[in-house]
Parts: structure tokens; C-alpha cells; sequence
């Protein structure tokens, strides 16, 4: 039984690529968060998130976001205020070097 109309090898078609996906999973979704970090600057990233505090603040607070994405948006504040006081724990350091004064 070959594939006779224009739908049936689309079918076929789409099963195929459908075949090459990686699995929809949480394990699969980490997987690929950890590949693109490693072939991106991880440093501008968190500089960027450490000044967006002001940008979140104004979407959670002025904006009407719908309640779908607050949650996100919430988890993404908080995040951004862990990374900022991650930040200026380590300047406070006695640990901490600036390479500018070096």
C-alpha cells in the first residue's frame, strides 16, 4: 500500500519531522536551557536581568498584564532581585577584586 493522495504524504511527511523533535518534556527543556547557555555570554545576561528591575516593576504594577502572566512575571522580578543582591554581596566582599584598580 503506497501513498496514493497529496494528503497522505504530507501525513507521512509530518510523522517523519514529528519523529526528529526531541521529547516535550522537562528533562528535554533543561537540556536545551543548558546548550544555549553555554554558547551564550552568560555575564551580559545578568547584567541585563540585574537592570531590569525598574522595567518589571512598571509592567507588574502600571500594566495590565493579563493574570496568566503574572506568575511568570512575579517569578522573574524575584529573580531579578536575587541576582541583584547576589551582585552586591560579592562587591561588598573583602574577596571581591576590581580588575580596574588592579
Amino acid at each position: 500500500m503506497g501513498l496514493h493522495t497529496p494528503t497522505d504524504i504530507a501525513r507521512n511527511a509530518q510523522r517523519i519531522h514529528d519523529a526528529q523533535l526531541p521529547d516535550d518534556n522537562e528533562s528535554a527543556y533543561q537540556d536545551a536551557v543548558n546548550e544555549v547557555a553555554t554558547h551564550h555570554e552568560t555575564a551580559e545576561l545578568v547584567a541585563v536581568i540585574a537592570g531590569s528591575e525598574s522595567a518589571l516593576e512598571y509592567l507588574i504594577s502600571r500594566v495590565d498584564v493579563p493574570s496568566y502572566l503574572l506568575h511568570d512575571l512575579r517569578a522573574l522580578l524575584n529573580k531579578q532581585r536575587d541576582i541583584k543582591r547576589q551582585i552586591d554581596a560579592e562587591m561588598k566582599s573583602p574577596s571581591y577584586h576590581d580588575p580596574r584598580f588592579a
